[in-house]
């Protein structure tokens, strides 16, 4: 499978430092984080407000043993989810396998890239919708990967950058190219509008890409990002009718991260201040 870039988690000193960099966020002090969570959407709940939430699962090609479990969680928790799929090297037998699946809004598939291939010249982040090759190269992949999957079940015009990354000069073509959403890892306050594209972004990455192989982060440092964002967005420190983004790569998932993301879906879905929403929602919410 592709590896990812990474993001903001590499280890707990640097992500806790990014956070309060990030987000002058202060962080709770050691103990349970699962009573962190809580207490923090606790507070959401006393303010009559809900804390929206939306789960995006990345590199989708092939009905593969991890890709049924991650349905079968999807279906056991009542969860919408969305499928970032790589178009160059889908096969029909996960069209299939998402078509016995889908049910409106609950699943919805999502273009991420093309090929999923660094192109990047030099050590750097690695990039496949860069500056490293020619504007009309890029728009051409990603038509043709439209053309792939467009009629797939599920289909939404959304964009997901592989290795969470894309030049400037591409984001101002994306209407253009018959995109109306973007999905990258970071607060869309942050990010410049960008007319005719909605944007449904992810804050929680579990893995960390340090190394070789992926691996998961811990309870700690998942909870953390997510705890920073919905105390942000809670304190108008971020856009408040932005979906907290959650992230999973299934094929790398061992069993502790299978467990954490089972008792993070069915935790959160169980409180009264959390909402689980689907893409076109997420892409719809505006503070």
């Amino acid at each position: 499978m592709p590896a990812t870039i990474p993001l903001l988690i590499q280890g707990l000193r640097p992500l806790r430092a990014k956070v309060r960099r990030r987000l002058q966020f202060q962080l709770p002090p050691r103990g349970d984080p699962w009573d962190a969570l809580r207490r923090e959407l606790d507070q959401w709940h006393l303010a009559g407000r809900t804390a929206d939430f939306w789960w995006r699962d990345d590199d989708a090609t092939e009905p593969t043993a991890p890709v049924q479990r991650l349905l079968a969680l999807r279906r056991s928790v009542g969860i919408p989810l969305a499928l970032s799929v790589i178009p160059a090297t889908a096969t029909g037998e996960l069209r299939t396998l998402i078509q016995a699946q889908h049910a409106p809004r609950a699943l919805s598939v999502l273009q991420h890239g093309y090929s999923h291939q660094n192109h990047a010249k030099y050590r750097r982040h690695m990039t496949e919708l860069g500056t490293d090759r020619s504007l009309a190269t890029i728009c051409d992949e990603l038509a043709a990967g439209q053309q792939l999957l467009q009629h797939w079940p599920g289909w939404q015009p959304v964009l997901v950058p592989p290795f969470s990354h894309i030049a400037p000069r591409l984001t101002r073509r994306l209407a253009a190219l018959g995109y109306t959403g973007l999905s990258i890892f970071g607060g869309r306050r942050d990010m410049p509008d960008l007319p005719g594209i909605s944007r449904a972004n992810i804050h929680i990455d579990i893995l960390a890409w340090d190394a070789p192989e992926p691996r998961f982060v811990g309870a700690e440092l998942s909870l953390t990002a997510a705890i920073a964002h919905l105390c942000a967005k809670r304190q108008g420190r971020a856009d408040p009718g932005e979906a907290t983004g959650f992230m999973t790569h299934c094929w790398a998932h061992n069993q502790a991260a299978w467990d954490f993301c089972t008792e993070f879906l069915t935790r959160t879905n169980a409180h009264a201040a959390a909402q689980w929403v689907s893409t076109p929602t997420a892409l719809a919410n505006t503070s």
